[in-house]
C-alpha cells in the first residue's frame, strides 16, 4: 500500500451495489478536521481507523481521550492467533454462553480475520503495523496506563529555559494557572498577583539552572528571596500576612493525598512524545475518561498549552508532521462568556497549527446546522423553539438548567426561548402578569410566537 495514502473505507453511489477505496493524501490533513454525527453513528470508529492510518504513513499521533475508548488501539495484534485475544474471551462472552474460554478467542480470532480480510488487510500488515508503531497510554492521576505528572513545566526543569526561554515561561504560566486553579484563585497570568508572585519566584529558580517544586515554593513565600516586584516593594505588592495565607492554602494541597498523583510519572513533553523511536511512529493516548468534569479541564488545559509550546517551537515542513485528535471535545469549546482553561489553547491551536503542518482533529456528538442552532432534539429553531432539559445550550449562546430552580439567563444577548416549565421567563425584563409560557403565551422580552 501507499504509505501517503490514508485507507479509511469504501465509498458506494446511492442505489449502487459496487464500492471502491476511498483514500485520503495525508497531506490534505493539514487544514484541520472535525467529524461530526449522531450517537452511535461512527465517528469514534472512524477516528480510530484514520490514527493507525496515520501510524501507517509515519505521522506521529497524539489523542486526548475522554470517554476511554481509544486505549483499545492496544488491541492491534500482529496476528490472527487465537492466543491474542485469550485474556479478553470472557469479557467478550455472554453470562450464559457454556463455550470454554479457548473456544471462545478461537471463535473472535476467526471473527476478526473474516472482517479484516474483507478490506484486504492479512496478517504481514498486522505485523508490519505491531512492528513500527510504539502505541502508549497516560492516565492522569491514575495507574490503569503511564502516570503523568501534571506540573512538569513547574517542578521538572526543561532544556528549554537554555534555548527557548518564551515557550518554557509559557508552560510554566500554564502550570501556575492550574495550582491557582486548584486552590480557587485567580488564575489570570496578567491580572492575579499570586500568579505574578509564584511566576517571579519560579522563573528566578529556572532560569538559574534550579528545581522550582512546591515544597521549595513555600520556602521562597516564607522567606522571599526578592525585595521589589516590578516598580513596587513587595511588601506594598503582596503584604506578608497575604503571602502566609497562600503559603497555607498551598501546603493543603500539597499535602492532599489525591495530588500527589498528579506529581508522579512520565514527564509532560510533547515533543519526546511525538520523536519517534527506533525507528517506531508514537501514538500517545491520553485518557481522562476517569477524571470528573472539573478535573478534565484542569489536565487538558495544561496540555494543550503544552502542545501550543511544542507547535510554536516547529520549523516550517512540506508533510504533515502530527495529528491531533481529540474525542469528545463538546464542552471543552463553549461559546462567549464561557471561558474553561481549555479554550484558549484551542483556539489558538486552530489558528497556529497549520502553519506547522500538525493537524488537529476533533470530534462533536452535538452540533449546530447552519441557522445556528441545535441539530438535537427538542430545539425548533428561533421562530418555535421548545427547549427540551437535555439540550444545555441555545441558539443565541445562552445556558439553561434542568429545573426551575437552578434556570438563570449567563449571557446578555436577548433569548428567544423560554424554560419549558413555564415556572419563569428569565430574561432581562420582568415577566408581564398574563404571561404564561407553559401554556403558549408571551414575554414581554421574548420575541413574538
Amino acid at each position: 500500500m501507499d504509505r501517503s495514502q490514508l485507507y479509511l473505507g469504501a465509498v458506494r453511489a446511492l442505489g449502487s451495489s459496487q464500492s471502491v477505496p476511498f483514500r485520503l493524501p495525508a497531506h490534505h490533513l493539514v487544514t484541520h478536521g472535525v467529524v461530526v454525527g449522531t450517537t452511535g453513528s461512527g465517528k469514534t470508529g472512524l477516528l480510530t481507523v484514520l490514527i493507525e492510518e496515520a501510524l501507517r504513513a509515519e505521522v506521529p499521533v497524539l489523542v486526548i481521550d475522554v470517554k476511554g475508548d481509544l486505549p483499545n488501539l492496544l488491541l492491534s495484534f500482529p496476528s490472527f492467533a487465537p492466543s491474542e485475544l485469550l485474556p479478553w474471551a470472557n469479557a467478550a462472552a455472554s453470562a450464559t454462553d457454556p463455550r470454554p474460554r479457548e473456544a471462545i478467542a478461537a471463535a473472535l480470532a476467526t471473527e476478526r480475520q473474516r472482517g479484516l480480510s474483507g478490506w484486504s488487510i492479512g496478517e504481514a500488515d498486522l505485523e508490519a503495523f505491531s512492528r513500527s508503531t510504539l502505541l502508549r497510554v497516560v492516565t492522569p492521576g491514575a495507574s490503569a496506563g503511564e502516570l503523568l505528572h501534571v506540573l512538569s513545566s513547574l517542578e521538572r526543569r526543561s532544556d528549554r529555559w537554555n534555548h527557548d526561554p518564551e515557550s518554557a515561561r509559557a508552560a510554566l504560566s500554564a502550570a501556575i494557572s492550574l495550582v491557582l486553579r486548584l486552590l480557587g484563585r485567580d488564575p489570570d497570568p496578567a491580572k492575579s498577583r499570586e500568579h505574578v508572585l509564584l511566576s517571579v519566584l519560579a522563573e528566578r529558580r529556572l532560569a538559574a539552572g534550579a528545581s522550582a517544586d512546591l515544597p521549595v515554593l513555600l520556602e521562597d513565600l516564607a522567606n522571599p528571596p526578592l525585595t521589589r516586584i516590578g516598580a513596587l516593594e513587595l511588601e506594598a505588592f503582596f503584604p506578608r500576612r497575604a503571602r502566609r495565607e497562600l503559603a497555607a492554602a498551598l501546603n493543603t494541597l500539597l499535602a492532599s493525598p489525591t495530588f500527589a498523583s498528579w506529581r508522579v510519572g512520565t514527564t509532560l513533553d510533547i515533543g519526546a512524545w511525538m520523536t519517534p523511536q527506533n525507528g517506531r511512529t508514537p501514538a500517545v493516548v491520553v485518557s481522562v475518561a476517569h477524571l470528573d468534569d472539573d478535573e478534565r479541564a484542569l489536565v487538558l488545559g495544561v496540555l494543550r498549552e503544552e502542545v501550543l509550546t511544542w507547535v510554536r517551537s516547529l520549523p516550517g515542513s512540506q508533510r504533515l508532521r502530527a495529528l491531533v485528535v481529540f474525542d469528545e471535545v463538546y464542552g471543552f469549546l463553549p461559546p462567549h462568556p464561557a471561558n474553561p482553561p481549555t479554550k484558549r489553547p484551542l483556539v489558538a491551536l486552530m489558528k497556529r497549527a497549520r502553519s506547522a503542518w500538525a493537524s488537529w482533529w476533533r470530534r462533536k456528538t452535538r452540533w449546530t446546522s447552519t441557522t445556528g442552532h441545535s441539530a438535537m432534539l427538542g430545539c425548533g429553531g428561533s421562530d418555535g423553539c421548545r427547549r427540551t432539559p437535555t439540550v444545555s445550550a441555545c441558539s443565541m449562546g445562552s445556558r439553561w438548567a434542568a429545573t426551575e430552580r437552578k434556570a438563570r439567563k449567563i449571557s446578555g444577548a436577548r433569548c428567544n426561548d423560554w424554560p419549558r416549565d413555564g415556572s419563569s421567563c428569565v430574561t432581562r425584563m420582568r415577566r408581564t402578569a398574563s404571561c404564561s409560557c407553559s401554556r403558549g403565551g408571551r414575554c414581554r422580552s421574548c420575541a413574538a410566537r
